[in-house]
């Protein structure tokens, strides 16, 4: 299998979702295609543009 690989892994940003309709006890949504930064150490996502022009 993955032999623990994913111990490694700080974070993971997933996108591209499509016809995906909000469930109960949904965190919210970030808007696609806008720029960021994952930082693992401090546990952040950073939009580096506006979501919205």
């Amino acid at each position: 299998m993955l032999s623990g690989a994913l111990s490694r892994v700080a974070g993971v940003v997933l996108g591209g979702f499509t016809n995906c309709m909000p469930s109960e006890g949904s965190f919210g949504t970030l808007t696609l295609g806008v720029p960021a930064e994952m930082d693992a150490d401090a546990g952040t996502l950073r939009l580096l543009e506006p979501a919205v022009s």
